[in-house]
This record gives structure tokens, sequence and C-alpha cells, in this order.
């Protein structure tokens, strides 16, 4: 948790709910889910001070605070596999979530992520997919890819 995220945000899912899926329940299942909290306190932080920095850039502009509505973090297999996610996706992992902020509905999701890139804000993945932004961070090795991620192709900015 954190100052602006419960950690029941990172397990949130309309696909789960639409096919009565206990997204925490089958995580909580996951051999290995209390190595992935770490991945996932890790997000939480990195998605704490994106929001801060969105605030640091866009709050006079807009005139009010910035807030985060992520509408996918965590997937079980089964959330992954009806989403039609990547076998090794990072959602998975809880090491990502896609999201959007309704404060910033008038500014193209593109020049979000090019601000964000050029703020030097470390991550693995930033990606403009439809009508919201994919984030996702490792704890090391990030590989700092910025761009497009749509019809099933990777643009870089």
């Amino acid at each position: 948790q954190t100052k602006n995220f419960k950690a029941i945000d990172f397990f949130k899912s309309n696909v789960a709910k639409q096919n009565n899926i206990d997204n925490l329940a089958e995580f909580l299942k996951q051999p290995n889910h209390q190595e992935m909290l770490l991945d996932g306190i890790h997000l939480a932080n990195k998605m704490q001070k994106l929001r801060g920095l969105l605030n640091d850039i866009y709050k006079n502009r807009i005139g009010k605070d910035i807030t985060i509505v992520i509408n996918s973090g965590y997937r079980c297999p089964a959330v992954n596999k009806l989403v039609g996610g990547k076998k090794d996706s990072q959602h998975m992992k809880l090491q990502a979530c896609d999201f959007f902020s309704p404060e910033l509905e008038n500014i193209k999701l593109i020049d979000i992520v090019k601000a964000i890139k050029e703020a030097n804000f470390e991550v693995d993945q930033m990606l403009v997919e439809r009508t919201w932004i994919h984030f996702s961070c490792k704890i090391q090795n990030n590989r700092n890819m910025f761009g497009t991620y749509l019809k099933g192709k990777f643009t870089a900015i």
C-alpha cells in the first residue's frame, strides 16, 4: 500500500469479474506468490512515483491533482488467457499494470509517455495500448522501452 494506491488496486480486473474469477485468490494459490509480492511492492512504489511525476508535469496545466486508475494489474493464468495476453506476460508476475488518468483525458496518451521518457523515469515498458497505458517495471534490468503497442506491433518513440 502507498499513499494513493491500495494493494487490492493491483488485483482488479473487469475480465476476472465478468468471468467470476477471484484474481486475488488465484494469486495466493501461486507457489511463488510471496516472491511476486516483492515485485508488486516495487510496482506500487513506482506507480506512486509516476503519479507524483505526472502531477509535477501536468497539475498547473490541468488545475487539479492527477489521479491514476488501474484497470488491469495482476492477471492469473485464466484471466491472462481470456484477454489474449502473452504467455510470459509481466501482468502474471505482478510487474505490470494498465492505467489511465481521467484528468488527462484531453492529452494524447503518446504525449504522456513522451513526457515520462523525457523526465528520465526508469521503466521496463511504458506503452500506449488502445485507450490506456501499459506500465511495467522490474526490480533490476529494466529495458526502458517507451512507445506504442498496437495491433500486436511495438513502435518505439
